[in-house]
């Protein structure tokens, strides 16, 4: 599936120097997988508190895509657009998650016609994607790997990450702390060994040969991406 145009993500990103390369680091995920935490009603009316709601249930009720904009913290969330639908990552709750809406043709084009530089383009944009009903609802967070998982890699090499489709998103050599993204996620990789930056630096023949020494969990990576 072709992703055809893609959205700001909203991630509040920050620009990261590490060590004498650069990252722009992706704001943190809440946590590693866990168990949906109930959420606390409000009080009611007369009185009474409603019955505490999971994210999960609350994602579960949402019709379409206004629903999910609605909730979602505005800060911190992913959006693309591909030709034959519009997906949205989100936080909410203190949960990630993504739902996605089939776009038609007509649909996609009035999107593709938005000028980004206007001053309302966003809001042409929720306009057009609001009333769209929403196909599929996940929960990312619980889609993290459990650390026992990610320890699995410790004693392989740069190389077998590198071989299993990681990549580099950018290093801290003084602390030979790499940061690699894998499928929706972002890690921070350490290995062992020294690393010295030169002019013609490569990071991935660098890492190559390297042990891993640890893979710990570090943020949402493109999440988005349905491939």
């Amino acid at each position: 599936m072709k992703k055809a145009l893609c959205i700001l993500l909203a991630l509040a990103a920050v620009l990261l120097l590490a060590g004498c390369g650069k990252k722009q680091a992706a704001e943190p995920a809440p946590g590693a997988p866990k168990a949906d935490t109930p959420h606390a009603g409000s009080a009611g009316e007369a009185g009474s508190a409603e019955e505490a709601i999971s994210p999960t249930a609350a994602i579960d009720s949402f019709v379409t895509l206004a629903d999910a904009f609605a909730a979602a913290d505005p800060d911190n969330y992913q959006a693309a657009t591909y030709e034959d639908r519009y997906v949205y990552v989100f936080l909410f709750d203190d949960t990630y998650f993504r739902v996605t809406a089939p776009l038609s043709a007509e649909v996609y084009d009035r999107l593709s016609a938005i000028d980004i530089f206007a001053d309302d383009a966003k809001e042409q944009e929720s306009a057009i994607l609001s009333p769209l009903a929403i196909e599929t609802r996940e929960n990312v967070t619980a889609m993290i790997p459990v650390q026992a998982e990610l320890d699995r890699w410790v004693g392989k090499t740069g190389g077998d990450l590198l071989d299993d489709g990681w990549y580099i998103t950018g290093y801290y050599l003084d602390e030979a702390l790499f940061y690699m993204n894998s499928g929706m996620f972002e890690y921070t990789v350490t290995v062992d060994g020294k690393l010295t930056y030169t002019d013609d630096f490569d990071e991935y023949e660098a890492i190559r040969p390297l042990t891993v020494k640890s893979v710990v969990f570090t943020a949402l990576g493109d999440a988005t991406n349905l491939d």
